[in-house]
């Protein structure tokens, strides 16, 4: 539970934020939870803040409401937890949809109509979005486009939120403006940069700067900033009646004043109502360059290289030691995009994904290695990690832990395991997470199968000792309360027999000589303990001296028993006494009815 919410599982995580598949009780309907992962380390007053802070970015986003804006139903801190509750989306990430390939150009312009919709009314109620990238745009399964993770946004006249450090850089390279990337002020017109990246890489498969290709973030950085995009390729617009290409193109000028100035008027320029304001082609103020190896340029001395200068007359070089102090920076924040993973996000449930940004600059990850395939997986932080082959940190750290993997599969690890694509990647990790998940269910079946042992064993062992108590008490008993007599037959022969004593005494039945006996009583006895039942009867009626001399000495010792030897036999008995007698005969064999005589 978290507060009135009942979690129904994890639907995804980030490296900055989770997020929950959730059940309202009170609306009845499933929602879609996302709360922040603190990093333990910071102190307990700074963890207290952000999360101030990303409630109040949830809040940010609940005054937003548009068909193609994720909903959010509430954002407060609940069991000390802060979370924001928004709509669950039933469908994928637009992330997702990519990995299997570009979209048909007529499939981008339906996408990016709706997405412009969405942003368009975000403007016009003084959002800006800083974050726009496939990750946080949601596809549902009837194909309605929903924008969500407002975590950075700015809201115009608003403090600064969580992301709104003074002088910092944030977003995600590969997405983000040229006056976004250099920390410069943005507005409106750099979530339009964003939708041109976006809609380049709908219909291309790749983005226009290389992210996604382990292309590391000063790189990244340096193209947005001063190399214009490849331009699209001819077949980008095929079967539209109009050529979207130059609004996209357009777009992706590096001057805001070179693309549409607002949402609607990029829309118009999507299906030709409006000329772009850059012409074709002419997308850069800084003529292209060949690309740079991932790391940046370098040279065999460990000098500055030389090589072509830009328009300005300076070294190719020095722009990228000039962006790399921006870098720096960005790096240190580009994550809290991921706590844009905690803004007004969405999550999707099915094919969805709820990550926050692809990468994470987790320590202790894998050095970079060139295993022969552009993706492979390794070791970070104890979680397995996915890399490529033009970066030392990871892609992305996933949250199998590798202390639940087996022996053999923590050494394939620490080699490193290739994969072919980015696909095949997550279906390695997948495969690991049901190893894990097998390891830790069979730990807890042993344990559980142990317990059950440990408890039956515990329990027989109770048993058999209070058995053995009860067995012991029961024969200390019947050592006090029987005796062993051996007596005499009329014919000369013998009978030994257990009698069971009554009390103290030898009486078979307390009073026997003044109430009746019943069937049951007299059929409880041994054929001893009848002859001995009647010849009490008699002798505490009258005294009768017995005729065997083995009872008459045995009840000789009875204190209640007084001899009579002038008693005659026929005695005195009652009528319960007479009675009593012939009923314990009936049940006596004959031999021992010789006994005694009255």
């Amino acid at each position: 539970m978290l507060g009135p919410y009942e979690l129904r599982g994890e639907l995804g995580r980030g490296a900055m934020a989770r997020v929950w598949r959730a059940w309202d009780p009170n609306l009845q309907r499933e929602v879609a939870i996302k709360e922040p992962l603190f990093d333990p380390r910071l102190s307990q007053s700074i963890i207290d803040e952000m999360g101030r802070r990303f409630v109040g970015e949830g809040r940010t986003a609940a005054r937003l409401s548009h068909p193609g804006i994720v909903t959010i139903y509430a954002a407060d801190v609940y069991d000390g937890r802060p979370a924001i509750v928004m709509e669950l989306i039933e469908g994928e990430t637009l992330a997702t949809r990519l990995r299997r390939g570009p979209l048909a150009p007529a499939e981008t312009l339906a996408v990016l109509d709706q997405l412009l919709d969405a942003v368009g009314y975000a403007h016009t109620r003084g959002v800006v979005h800083r974050d726009i990238k496939p990750d946080n745009i949601f596809i549902d399964n009837f194909g309605r486009v929903k924008l969500g993770d407002f975590g950075i946004a700015r809201v115009d006249g608003s403090v600064a939120t969580m992301g709104t450090v003074a002088g910092a850089v944030l977003g995600t390279p590969g997405y983000m403006s040229p006056e976004q990337a250099t920390g410069s002020t943005v507005d409106a017109r750099s979530d339009l940069f964003s939708v041109g990246v976006v809609g380049y890489e709908m219909l291309t498969g790749a983005n226009p700067f290389g992210a996604g290709l382990g292309t590391d973030a000063t790189t990244l950085i340096y193209r947005i900033v001063h190399e214009p995009a490849p331009d699209l390729p001819a077949n980008a617009s095929a079967g539209l009646p109009s050529d979207l290409r130059p609004a996209i193109m357009c777009a992706l000028s590096k001057d805001p004043a070179g693309r549409p100035q607002t949402a609607e008027e990029f829309r118009a320029m999507l299906v030709g109502q409006v000329a772009p304001r850059t012409s074709f082609g002419a997308t850069g103020t800084i003529p292209s360059v060949s690309r740079t190896p991932s790391h940046g340029p370098t040279s065999s001395t460990g000098n500055a290289p030389t090589g072509p200068t830009n328009q300005g007359g300076m070294p190719s070089w020095l722009p990228y030691a000039l962006v790399a102090g921006v870098a720096a920076v960005v790096l240190g924040f580009v994550f809290l995009s991921a706590l844009g993973d905690g803004g007004g996000g969405g999550s999707t449930a099915g094919g969805g994904s709820a990550t926050a940004s692809g990468g994470s600059s987790e320590s202790g990850g894998s050095s970079e290695t060139d295993t022969g395939s552009p993706y492979y997986l390794a070791v970070s932080d104890g979680k397995i990690a996915i890399f490529t082959n033009s970066s030392a940190s990871p892609y992305e750290v996933t949250d199998v832990e590798v202390s639940d993997l087996g022996s053999a599969s923590v050494s394939e690890l620490n080699a490193h395991v290739p994969a072919d694509s980015l696909d095949k990647a997550i279906a390695l990790v997948s495969a690991y997470r049901d190893e894990a998940e097998a390891a830790r269910q069979a730990e807890k079946e042993a344990e559980e199968k142990a317990k059950k042992e440990a408890e039956e064993k515990a329990k027989k062992e109770a048993e058999e000792k209070a058995k053995a108590e009860e067995e012991a008490a029961a024969a200390a008993a019947q050592a006090g309360s029987t005796a062993e007599l051996t007596v005499l037959g009329a014919d000369g022969s013998t009978r030994t027999a257990t009698i069971h004593r009554q009390g103290t005494s030898e009486r078979v039945f307390a009073d026997s000589n003044s109430r009746y006996l019943n069937s049951n009583e007299v059929a409880a006895l041994s054929d001893a303990e009848r002859c001995i039942a009647w010849n009490e009867i008699i002798a505490a009626s009258n005294g009768y001296a017995f005729k065997n001399s083995g009872l008459a000495s045995y009840f000789g010792n009875c204190s209640w028993y007084t001899r009579n030897p002038g008693a005659s036999s026929g005695g005195n008995l009652n009528d319960a006494g007479r009675a009593n007698v012939e009923l314990l005969q009936s049940y006596t064999d004959s031999w021992w009815k010789n006994l005694a005589a009255y």
